[in-house]
Formats: C-alpha cells, structure tokens, sequence
C-alpha cells in the first residue's frame, strides 16, 4: 500500500541526504615549518604542496554534499579572515565558524565542535579533520569515510591508520587488533605516541602497526561523553566559553552562525591534545585501515618526501639554481637561491631570512626559530640604538655648528659697531 512504499523511499532520501559534519581545526602555527610559517602566516594557510593551501585542499576533501554537510571550522579570530578568503577561492564556505580567543590544542576544541553540533543533533557524525595534513588519494577519502561510518553510528569513536611507510619518531602509532565485526574496522590494542628511533623500526618490521592519521569519525554526543569521562575540564570550559561568548548569526544567505568563544572561560580549559585526552584511554576506539599516501606536513623534511622531485631527488621551488646536487628540497619567496654540491638538504628563503638544515636535522627547526627571532630582535634593538645614538650625535653636531655659525656673527657684529660710530658722526667743519 501507499504506507509501505513510502517507507522505502524516506530511507532512500535518508540515505542520500548529507550525514557527517566536518570538523576542520585550524588552529596552529607550524612552528616546524620556520621561516616560512609564523604567528602570523599558520602553515595551514601556504601552498606548501602545490597551487592550492592544506587548509583549501582539506576543504575539497569534505566538499561532496551527498555525504558532508558543510564544515564547522575551529580557528583563531586573527584567521577567520584568510580562511574565509581561501575558502571562497574554491568556491565553498563553512557552516559553523568557532572562534577560539587562544589555542589550546584539540581537546577543548573539538568540545566546543561537539557542544555547538549536539544542540542540532545529538547523534549527528563528527568527522574531525586537520587542517593541515595532505592526502595524495583526494578522491578516495570520502569513500572511506563513508565506509566507516556504521561503524561511528554504533558508538565507535573510528580513527584511520595509514600503512607506515618508514620509521618515524614524528606519528603517533596504533597497533591493530581484532576485527571489529563493522565497516572494516579493527580494535585498537595499543597507541603509541612519538616513540624513540629503535622502537619505530620494530614497529614498521612487525607490520602489525599504522600510522595514526589524526582524524577521527565518531557521533557528536560519544565524543562528549568520553570528553566528560576523561577530560571534564574541556567540556566545562568550552561549555561556558560558548555560553559566555558571542553569537553572530549569517548577514546573508551562505554565510556562516560565528561563534566567538569567552577568553576567561576558555583559558581554564586544559591544553591537551584529543589522543592524549580521550583516544588513548577510551574503550570506543577503533581503527579503519586507510589505504592513503598521507603526511601530516610537520616539517621541511615531509614536505619534501610529500613531492617529486627530479632525477637526483632535488625538488626546487620558486627561484632555486641547483648545481651537481642530490636529494635538496630548496624555496625561495623572494631572493634567488644558488646551490652547488649540496647533499640532503634544505634551504628556504623569505625576505629577511635563510633556513639552511640537512635534512636529518629539519626536525630541529622548530627549536632554532624562537632563537633566531630573538637574535633578529636584539640585532633590531642594536640597530635602533645605533641610529638612535648616530641621530643624537648628527643632532649635537649640528647643535655645535650652528653655535659656533651664530657666535662668529656675534663677533662681527661687534666689532663692525665702532667704525659705524665714526663714520656716523659729524665734522667740526661742517658745524660752522
């Protein structure tokens, strides 16, 4: 009957609506990519990899409206902006726009993802994504996350292992358990975060461990309730954050709900990472083995293994002259960069600063940059104190001069007086 065809076509169009919310976090610096990322210019925003930004690659991932909805982007207020212009650049847009007064790493950020979206939709999936990461296999993403999430909607909190292709003291680890009996997915029997050399090479020799991607797929309300259970602090801190802050609704049509978090409220939210906080403790967690080419961009050396290179492995960006070299990743986004007979290295160039590391120690960027910038603003401070003092001294000298210029007048004047005296008075013949 009537009854009974419609049931069908309601699952159909159940089926077909879109079901994941994106959770795109964009909230870090990328110190490790020193000099070319900063403060002010977040490693997210650069095209690092090619024509389009990691923030604008991320975006094209989750852009298929037959499974995503659009995504909620976690950022700092100073990047709502160039977020907003990138998106815009590959004609997409955000739902949602959180605004974190201060970044506090994952955890707390992804409670106030989970709050704003659990008002909608308890059991609406979460997929919590990078900003910054880069995936060769674009086009196969969605599938797979599609294919992970029975798995999300029965509870499970989904992370993807990708195959670890090197040791690598850099990921984090999940070592594969047993089948989950859903979507593909495996218990997880183990993370193991940033281990020691030795350790990462028998792991990858052992293949039974995967890289862990970082992304994670689960329903917004078991995210939080394993929040609550592990890591309270950051739901009751993004809780009165949002409670406490502001809310712009859109000014026009495809404009995003701006939710701009308290800063007392926020600032009592523990800095702690999702794997530290839930991942690594939480009963939910399972593993779908992804089948990407993926990198999580954290430093030159990633960069340069994420990209073809020449022949001799060199890869060259921007304006690079290399000669009779093997293995070089060089940049440059101002001047010309010549190199010759140099071997696993990287050198980037901006305006004001050269990075030059081998390759085995790009890892060490991160460490050099703050001391760097506190030699460049002493070397500043110097400088302005030199001009400072070579003003000062211009300024006396021409103090002097103008003294001495003024005194020498004083004495002509005076004594130009007493022959105007005499010529000026009258002679005793012209009084007769």
């Amino acid at each position: 009957g009537p009854a009974a065809a419609k049931a069908p076509l309601e699952r159909a169009e159940a089926a077909a609506a879109p079901s994941i919310t994106p959770v795109v976090l964009a909230g870090g610096s990328g110190a490790p990519l020193w000099p070319l990322a900063t403060a002010a210019t977040p490693k997210q925003f650069l095209r690092l990899t090619g024509a389009r930004s990691l923030l604008q690659e991320t975006l094209l991932r989750v852009s298929d409206p037959a499974l995503f909805h659009p995504p909620l982007l976690v950022c700092g207020a100073a990047d709502h902006a160039v977020a907003a212009a990138q998106a815009a650049e590959v004609g997409l847009s955000f739902g949602t726009v959180i605004l974190e007064p201060e970044a506090r790493q994952s955890a707390p950020a992804l409670a106030a993802a989970a709050l704003s979206v659990a008002e909608r939709d308890p059991n609406a999936l979460l997929l919590a994504s990078p900003a910054d990461h880069a995936i060769r296999e674009a086009a196969l993403f969605p599938r797979l996350v599609d294919g992970a999430a029975d798995a999300a909607r029965r509870g499970s909190i989904v992370a993807f292992g990708v195959a670890a292709a090197r040791p690598e003291t850099r990921y984090g680890y999940v070592r594969v358990g047993a089948p989950a009996g859903v979507g593909g997915a495996f218990e997880i029997a183990e993370f193991v975060e940033k281990p020691e050399l030795e350790r990462a090479r028998a792991m990858v020799g052992s293949g039974g461990y995967l890289w862990n991607s970082g992304i994670y797929l689960c329903r917004a309300s078991d995210l939080l309730d394993e929040l609550r259970r592990w890591c309270a602090g950051a739901v009751d801190a993004a809780r009165a954050a949002l409670d406490a802050g502001a809310r712009d609704e859109p000014a026009r049509l495809g404009d995003p709900t701006v939710l701009r978090l308290d800063a007392a409220a926020f600032a009592a939210a523990p800095a702690r990472s999702i794997d530290v906080a839930v991942m690594e403790r939480t009963e939910r967690a399972v593993v779908c083995p992804a089948a990407l080419t993926w990198s999580d961009v954290g430093g030159w050396d990633a960069i340069a293994m994420a990209q073809e290179g020449d022949e001799a492995g060199n890869i060259a960006a921007g304006r690079v002259t290399l000669m009779d070299c093997e293995g070089v990743y060089a940049r440059s986004e101002g001047p010309r960069i010549a190199a010759i007979g140099l071997r696993d290295a990287v050198v980037v160039a901006t305006a004001d600063t050269v990075l030059v590391t081998t390759r085995d120690k790009a890892d060490q960027v991160a460490r050099i940059a703050p001391r760097a910038e506190e030699c460049a603003v002493a070397q500043e401070t110097t400088a302005q104190e030199t001009t400072a003092q070579e003003t000062a001294a211009r300024e006396r000298d021409a103090r002097a001069r103008r003294d001495e210029d003024q005194a020498a007048a004083e004495r002509r004047d005076a004594s130009s007086e007493p022959s105007a005296r005499v010529a000026a008075a009258p002679s005793a013949g012209g009084r007769r």
